[in-house]
């Protein structure tokens, strides 16, 4: 469940002597990835936008996310000749 919790460690060794530890462990809502639309634009070679933006092929997502191809993180190249 969404909250915050706190989680105590507490040992006592041999001598009877305590040490404890708490942390604090925060439950945050997923983001949303949305729902990809059933249609899709199509574009003409010779008259393709320089750019588009992939948020709108998606239904009900969180806008907060990245488009990413590989490891690099460096963004979203495609080319169809």
């Amino acid at each position: 469940t969404i909250g915050s919790y706190n989680f105590t460690y507490t040992i006592t060794d041999a001598n009877t002597c305590t040490n404890s530890s708490t942390v604090t462990i925060t439950v945050e809502d997923a983001p949303e990835s949305g729902t990809p639309l059933t249609t899709f634009p199509e574009f003409c070679e010779g008259s393709a936008p320089s750019s588009y933006n992939l948020f709108d092929l998606l239904e009900g997502e969180d806008q907060t996310g990245t488009w990413f191809e590989g490891t690099d993180n460096t963004g979203l190249s495609i080319s169809n000749p």
